[in-house]
């Protein structure tokens, strides 16, 4: 195996006409471990000279050369050199994230799905309803498997329900029920505040979205559905159980590890009301920061058993037949 400083070398004293070759037999034909090509992907004189005809080449070996934890392990590596080597997000970088997100390899289009929401490819960038049939069908269940980022992915896979064809339409049905039960208010947010070619699909949409929204009032309405209201005792105790973990997490990261940011600030005692007391004792009040994230509503409830099926299905090489 070539080691990366023999490899940087080479680059450097090589012409540009000859980093895809150079690259390509030490990231293809030498069949790197994965240590190693982790090692070569955290040096920018490489990643930097990888072109997407090459990045395309080298994924599509990875999952031969990888198990699926090793190949799991580069995914963010590898989404992070790709962007930092093309930063804009032109029609070549999204054609290439769609040539992965429907790709028959699971693997890969898991990394296409990485990719598709990290340039954050939606609505105004593509136009689904122009893409081959089959690339359409690929699209929908791709992005609607793994149930994740729908303020990317929704308001472009609802596009399909314009589709003339009553099979693309059924199989955005199938793909949005599960997205429906996770983000149930983002989806019908966002479908009933765009208008889509009338169909027996959107009026069957349009009625499960009602029918939901019914379902989840009875069910807040319902105490007897409440574990703080039927199991108190048991509810409270899993809440100090949680509280007591989480700062002994804390307590132990702090006597373990002393980060450089925490040596800019000064530690100050917090009185109630939000605030602390200056030297000149005015109270400062404490600024607020607020982050959100949306994260599927049935995501902790899944058995082993679902959640081995599901990742089964994520990984799942596909056929044409399949697919279809």
């Amino acid at each position: 195996m070539e080691s990366i400083l023999n490899l940087i070398e080479r680059l450097r004293n090589s012409q540009e006409s000859e980093f895809e070759n150079i690259l390509s037999q030490a990231l293809i034909d030498a069949k790197p471990s994965s240590n190693l090509l982790r090692d070569y992907l955290s040096e920018s004189l490489i990643y930097m000279r990888i072109s997407l005809n090459l990045w395309e080449r080298v994924i599509s070996v990875l999952p031969s050369l990888f198990t699926i934890n090793e190949f799991l392990l580069l995914l963010d590596q590898i989404v992070k050199c790709i962007q930092n080597r093309y930063q804009e997000k032109d029609e070549e970088i999204i054609k290439f994230c769609r040539k992965l997100v429907i790709h028959e390899n699971g693997e890969i289009r898991m990394l296409g799905r990485k990719l598709w929401d990290s340039y954050k490819v939606s609505k105004g960038d593509v136009e689904p309803l122009e893409f081959p049939p089959e690339d359409q069908v690929r699209l929908i269940i791709s992005l609607s498997q793994d149930i994740l980022n729908p303020e990317i992915r929704l308001p472009m896979l609802l596009q399909f329900f314009n589709s003339e064809s009553e099979t693309i339409r059924k199989i955005l049905l199938m793909g949005l029920f599960e997205y429906t039960l996770n983000y149930f208010g983002v989806v019908k947010e966002l479908f009933n505040s765009n208008r889509f070619l009338s169909s027996d699909e959107s009026v069957l949409f349009t009625h499960f979205l009602n029918n939901g929204e019914k379902r989840f009032k009875l069910g807040d309405s319902a105490k007897e559905l409440h574990s703080e209201y039927m199991m108190p005792d048991v509810y409270e105790e899993c809440q100090r159980a949680e509280r007591e973990m989480m700062k002994s997490v804390y307590r132990e990261a702090s006597a373990n590890h002393t980060d450089w940011l925490s040596q800019l600030f000064i530690r100050v005692a917090l009185a109630r009301g939000g605030g602390f007391r200056r030297e000149d004792s005015s109270v400062q009040p404490l600024g607020h920061v607020k982050v959100e994230k949306l994260m599927p509503m049935m995501a902790s409830s899944k058995t082993p058993l679902e959640e081995s099926s599901y990742f089964h299905k994520l990984l799942k090489n596909w056929s044409k037949e399949e697919t279809l």
